[in-house]
C-alpha cells in the first residue's frame, strides 16, 4: 500500500466511526459495572444513566454484553434515546454511556436482547452502525490496479465475493500529488465486507484478483492534536498548540513539546513513540481483522534499542600504547641439547724395551686424538645448528607477536576485525612453520627415498 499515497483523510465518516471511536474510549474505566442494580444510582456524567431496578443477586461479568452504536450524524441525547428503546421494546439494558455525540456504548444484560438491537430495523433505516465489543461488525480490503475510467457504482457491479462474504461497499482511494498541491485519484480500491470474514480474492468476469488487508491510517485531531479522532468529532473545546502543547493556537517557540508523550519534539512528528505504538495497532488490526481493543492485548510496546560504542567499548578491552608502555622480552627461550662424548685416553707408558711396541703406542694415541677432535668437531656443529634454528625460530615467533601486537592495537577497528585478523594470522604463522620443518621428518624422508629409488 506504500506504492499508492493514497489519500486516507477522505474516506467517509460511516466507513471510519467504528475505528477512530472505538480508539477514543478504549482506555475507558469499566471497573463501576459490576454493581448495576443498587436502588439509586446517578450517572458519572450527564449524559450517562443506570437502570434502576429492584435489589438482586450480583450479576456476573460474563452476562455483560457491550454493543457500540455510532453514527455519522449526531445521536439522539439520553432522554430521546431512552424513549426509542422504550419504543422498540429493548429491555435489559444495565448501562448507557455516551463515549462522544457520534458514539454511545451499551450493556446489556443477556444474549437475546444485544442481538434485538443489533437486527433493530429502526436503527438500521437510521444508518446506524451496531457491533459488539472485540467483534468486527465490517471488514475492509483493497484491490489494485483498478482502472481510472470506472466509477464506484461500475466496480460494485461487476465484483462477485464468494460465500460468506458479502461485499457492502467499495472506495476509490486518492494520492497526494508529487510537487503539487492537492490529490488525484488512484488504482487503489478499498473494498467493505459485511462481518468478520475477510476473503483473499474477488472476482471480476471469471478473473481472480488478490484482496489485501487494508490498513487505517492514524487519526489526529487538528484542534487538540491527540490520536484516535478528527478535528470534527474532537472531544474537546480547547485550541492546542502542536509545538508548545499549551492552550494557544500554533506559537514561534522553539522548545517543543509532544502533547502525546511529552518529548522534545514537534506533536505531528512521525518518530513519536505514541505515534508509533498506534501506528504498529492499526497494523495488528489489518494483521488480525480484530478491533482495536482486541488488538491492545496482542500488542507488545518494543524495548528502547541501547547504542554501543563500539570505539569506547575497543579501547576499554585493548588500551593503546600511549596509555600503558607494554615490554616484551628480546629474547624468547628456546631448548639446547647438550651433548657429551665419552672417550678414553691412555697415558704414554715409559720407555718400551722394544721399538715396535712404541710405534703401536704412537699410533693409538694419534688415532684417539684425531677421534676425539672429530666428536668435538661434531659436537660443535651441532651445537651451532641448533643455535641457529633455535635462533631462526625465535625470529619467526617475534615477528608473530609483533604482528598480533599491531593488530590488537590497531585503532578504529572492531572487535569483531581483530577476531578474525588475529586467528587469520596464527593459521597463517602455524602453515609457514609446518611448510619448513615438515621436510625434515625422518618418514617423510624415508617415503621420498623410496619413491625415488622406485624411479
Amino acid at each position: 500500500m506504500s506504492d499508492t499515497n493514497e489519500n486516507y483523510d477522505e474516506i467517509n465518516d460511516e466507513n471510519m466511526n467504528e475505528v477512530t471511536n472505538e480508539i477514543s474510549t478504549s482506555n475507558e474505566n469499566l471497573d463501576n459495572l459490576d454493581n448495576p442494580t443498587k436502588k439509586r444510582m446517578r450517572g458519572s456524567s450527564d449524559e450517562e444513566w443506570t437502570e434502576v431496578t429492584r435489589k438482586s443477586k450480583k450479576l456476573k461479568d460474563i452476562n455483560k454484553i457491550e454493543v457500540y452504536i455510532s453514527s455519522k450524524e449526531k445521536l439522539p441525547k439520553q432522554f430521546n434515546l431512552a424513549k426509542i428503546f422504550r419504543d422498540q421494546n429493548i429491555k435489559d439494558i444495565m448501562r448507557v454511556k455516551f463515549t462522544n455525540p457520534y458514539r454511545v456504548r451499551i450493556e446489556l444484560g443477556n444474549e437475546i436482547s444485544a442481538e434485538k438491537l443489533e437486527t433493530c430495523k429502526y436503527f438500521l433505516d437510521q444508518g446506524w452502525n451496531i457491533h459488539r465489543a472485540m467483534e468486527n461488525s465490517m471488514s475492509y480490503g483493497v484491490i489494485r490496479d483498478v482502472d481510472l475510467d470506472m466509477s464506484e457504482e461500475n466496480i460494485l457491479e461487476n465484483i462477485f465475493c464468494p460465500e460468506p462474504a458479502k461485499l457492502i461497499s467499495v472506495l476509490r482511494l486518492n494520492r497526494k500529488n508529487f510537487g503539487e498541491d492537492g490529490w488525484s485519484p488512484s488504482e487503489a480500491v478499498r473494498l467493505a465486507f459485511k462481518g468478520s470474514f475477510l476473503p483473499p480474492y474477488v472476482y471480476t468476469h471469471d478473473l481472480r484478483i488478490k484482496v489485501e488487508p487494508y490498513v487505517f491510517p492514524v487519526s489526529q485531531c487538528s484542534r487538540c492534536w491527540r490520536f484516535g479522532h478528527v478535528h470534527k468529532k474532537c472531544p474537546s473545546s480547547k485550541v492546542i498548540c502542536p509545538k508548545c502543547g499549551k492552550n494557544h493556537e500554533n506559537c514561534e517557540t522553539s522548545d517543543m513539546r509532544c502533547v502525546n508523550c511529552g518529548g522534545n519534539h514537534i506533536s505531528l512528528s512521525k518518530v513519536c513513540p505514541s505515534f508509533q505504538r498506534e501506528k504498529r495497532l492499526r497494523e495488528l488490526m489489518a494483521e488480525f481483522n480484530c478491533t482495536y481493543r482486541k488488538a491492545l492485548t496482542i500488542y507488545a510496546p518494543k524495548e528502547p534499542s541501547k547504542e554501543i560504542n563500539i570505539e569506547r567499548l575497543s579501547s576499554e578491552i585493548h588500551p593503546t600504547l600511549e596509555e600503558e608502555n607494554f615490554t616484551f622480552p628480546t629474547n624468547i627461550s628456546s631448548p639446547v641439547f647438550k651433548i657429551t662424548t665419552k672417550a678414553q685416553i691412555h697415558k704414554k707408558k715409559g720407555k718400551s724395551s722394544t721399538k715396535h711396541k712404541l710405534n703401536e703406542e704412537d699410533k693409538t694415541d694419534i688415532s684417539y686424538m684425531e677421534w676425539i677432535e672429530e666428536g668435538q668437531h661434531n659436537n660443535t656443529e651441532r651445537k651451532n645448528s641448533v643455535e641457529s634454528e633455535a635462533k631462526q625460530r625465535d625470529v619467526t615467533f617475534k615477528e608473530l607477536l609483533m604482528r598480533l601486537r599491531e593488530i590488537i592495537f590497531m585503532k578504529g577497528s572492531t572487535i569483531h576485525t581483530i577476531f578474525k585478523e588475529v586467528i587469520k594470522t596464527c593459521i597463517e604463522w602455524v602453515i609457514l612453520v609446518l611448510a619448513d620443518n615438515v621436510a625434515d621428518w625422518p618418514i617423510l624422508k624415508l617415503i621420498m627415498n623410496l619413491l625415488s629409488n622406485g624411479r
